[in-house]
């Protein structure tokens, strides 16, 4: 309200409102509260103008219910001129309302001056302009890409900035407890389970260690948990969590709940806005394998024969696979077309920087299995990361070969295996045990409803029995004709060709598995359950089975949706009752994901490795689901997949005997 109101309607002198405040809200405890709506009527007066410099808050007496309120001073012209105290006279004539209840907020914040309420952005419609004119490069502002880059990327260094008190607030937090059971730690139904705690203290207690618990154990929590307790010991300050792209919000979400005094930066969306990811200042960096790959491009192109020089001048191999010459590149001809002096070849090279950070205190890999092959860029770029601490989970360190444990281990704690120590699977066994802890579900979780696994064994149809015996065959002839130049890519495409067969024949869309799962999913249905189908052909499966089954309201995911539409069908599939069925590919959604909702799991395919078929099926058999999963694995007689399942199911339990 203005210092200066002018009143000159005089029936409008009956009922003249000021409105002084707006809403009640508690300060300091509630020991003072302001007020917003206060309706003030002035009764009996004839006043033409009226200036109240200030008016002081109301008094709050000890029932929260305010005072009579204080008017400090008035002036006004009044036609009654007899009236000298204005004070006193206005003071008579104000009426005030009588508040009967109001709410208010007695809970102490848990961080005094921050919230730690997540909100939901409001809708509205962003300009990165306020004027759009002209820029320096003689175009709109919102239509120069270099304008529009250059400001986005001003305003995400202005919000990607830090309090300082933010960073150290979790070093000022009380210890977590002996046992990791602090009531101001840990929300109420947050505690964590015994195994639990035994898996935090194993992973605090080591700086290299890898955590094997089966699928559905809660390893991602014993790692952030073990996280927190080294922070508020002060032994750590920053770290880096790397995961699959499939379950990168599953762990953003995991860290608010279990560690929401901790500052998260999650690394993801263009280069520009990822190396500002890089340089904010956080407690955790949380991307992906393929991200940090792409962000350490420079350090791989050094690690594959190109030599960096101290200058910052490369060494190159010729672009052209003919010619083995190499060639010094100045950094004044990077981007410029030349011509190789010997080949003649013409080329430009542009070289790429590094953007990620590689010191950290602390790196977390999940899903380490991703590091398996040492020639792979991800692992690369993984071992350019330097961490006194580093930390493996996994539910299948070990998928096909020895030798891939010993990968894991050459990053984990390097030393301790070697190339040669493949051939001696008890020495490796006994090497590893101080570092690595495996627990599995009937031991840790004795209440957790059991996992029931079955195969289906099916007989083709006899179209699918035509067009499959006539696949082979010809894939064989072509096979003998081709001679010396046969590889196993060859074999491997005819395989994958005969086992899409088993699954539909492409010609007649005929398919014995459909007709047994239609089946079994009405069943399903009507008993108010529901079921995952995972396939390893989304392209040719999934896409072929997602209308087939539209009864049962099927949802599908896949490895092409972008995280956010990912996120989406996992909630509607978990909360949504009319939603029975969700199609997955066995890559894009076997890792990481919690779909207890549902409690049968059918593979309308297998993997070429079973521990693959484990993982997929365990985002239902994990904790929090209360009925007994049942697993169906569906195969058909006398075809490659006959033959494939008794040489995985025997190579997978010598792995089994490994961990």
């Amino acid at each position: 309200m203005g210092n200066i109101i002018l009143l000159t309607d005089l029936k409008f002198l009956e009922r003249a409102k000021l409105k002084l405040v707006s809403k009640v809200f508690p300060v300091k405890r509630t020991e003072i509260l302001l007020f917003d709506k206060l309706e003030i009527a002035l009764k009996g007066t004839k006043i033409s103008q009226i200036s109240i410099p200030s008016i002081s808050l109301p008094q709050i007496t000890s029932d929260f219910c305010p005072g009579k309120p204080e008017i400090i001073a008035l002036k006004t012209l009044l036609e009654d001129r007899e009236v000298e105290d204005l004070t006193l006279w206005l003071s008579e004539r104000l009426l005030y309302p009588e508040v009967e209840s109001f709410s208010v907020l007695l809970d102490t914040p848990r961080k005094a001056g921050k919230s730690y309420q997540q909100t939901k952005a409001e809708d509205k419609q962003a300009t990165l302009f306020e004027d759009d004119k002209d820029c320096i490069h003689g175009l709109k502002k919102s239509w120069c890409s270099i304008c529009i880059q250059k400001e986005r990327q001003d305003r995400e260094r202005t919000t990607s900035r830090v309090d300082p008190f933010d960073l150290i607030f979790p070093i000022l937090q009380p210890p977590l407890g002996e046992n990791f059971d602090s009531p101001i730690a840990f929300q109420p139904g947050m505690e964590l389970y015994p195994f639990q705690r035994t898996g935090v203290k194993f992973l605090a207690d080591h700086e290299r260690a890898l955590l094997g618990d089966e699928m559905g154990l809660g390893k991602s929590i014993q790692a952030i948990v073990a996280i927190r307790f080294l922070l508020r010991m002060g032994k750590i300050t920053k770290g880096l969590i790397l995961c699959p792209k499939s379950v990168l919000t599953d762990w953003e979400r995991k860290l608010w709940e279990w560690a929401p005094e901790l500052r998260v930066v999650k690394v993801r969306g263009p280069k520009e806005q990822r190396q500002i990811w890089w340089n904010s200042p956080a407690h955790l960096y949380l991307t992906t394998y393929e991200t940090l790959r792409q962000d350490l491009s420079s350090s791989l192109e050094a690690s594959n024969s190109v030599i960096i020089e101290s200058d910052g001048t490369r060494i190159i191999p010729c672009p052209n696979e003919g010619c083995s010459q190499r060639l010094r590149m100045d950094k004044e001809i990077f981007g410029i077309q030349v011509q190789w002096p010997t080949c003649h070849h013409i080329f430009s090279y542009t070289p790429v920087e590094d953007i990620a950070k590689k010191q950290f205190d602390f790196i977390v890999l999940d899903e380490i299995q991703k590091i398996k092959n040492p020639g792979a860029d991800i692992t690369k770029a993984t071992r350019q990361i330097d961490a006194p601490i580093r930390w493996g989970l996994s539910g299948t360190p070990l998928e096909n070969r020895l030798e891939e444990l010993i990968s894991i281990f050459s990053y984990l704690k390097p030393g301790l295996l070697h190339n040669g120590d493949a051939v001696s699977p008890r020495k490796v066994k006994e090497t590893i045990k101080p570092y690595f802890l495996r627990r599995r579900k009937t031991d840790a979780l004795p209440e957790l409803p059991q996992k029931a696994c079955e195969e289906a064994w099916l007989e083709l149809s006899p179209t699918q029995r035509e067009a499959y015996d006539r696949a082979e065959q010809e894939g064989v002839v072509a096979l003998n004709k081709q001679g010396d130049p046969i590889t196993v890519h060859h074999i491997l495409a005819l395989i994958t060709k005969l086992k899409q067969i088993c699954n539909i024949d492409p010609a007649s869309k005929e398919s014995c598995k459909l007709e047994y799962l239609s089946e079994k999913l009405e069943e399903i249905s009507e008993q108010d359950d529901k079921a995952l189908v995972f396939s390893q052909y989304p392209d040719k499966t999934l896409k072929f089975l997602e209308p087939e089954l539209k009864q049962f309201n099927t949802l599908t995911y896949h490895g092409s949706l972008p995280d956010s539409q990912r996120d989406e069908i996992v909630k509607r599939f978990q909360e949504e009752e009319d939603r029975k069925v969700l199609l997955m590919s066995v890559k894009a959604g076997g890792l990481g994901l919690t779909l207890t909702r549902a409690n049968f799991v059918f593979h309308f395919d297998l993997w070429w490795n079973p521990s693959v078929a484990a993982q997929a099926e365990d985002r239902a058999h994990r904790i929090g689901q209360k009925k007994t999963v049942f697993v169906t694995s569906l195969f058909t007689v006398d075809t490659i997949e006959y033959r494939t399942f008794l040489k995985e199911n025997g190579s997978f339990s010598t792995r089994l005997s490994m961990i």
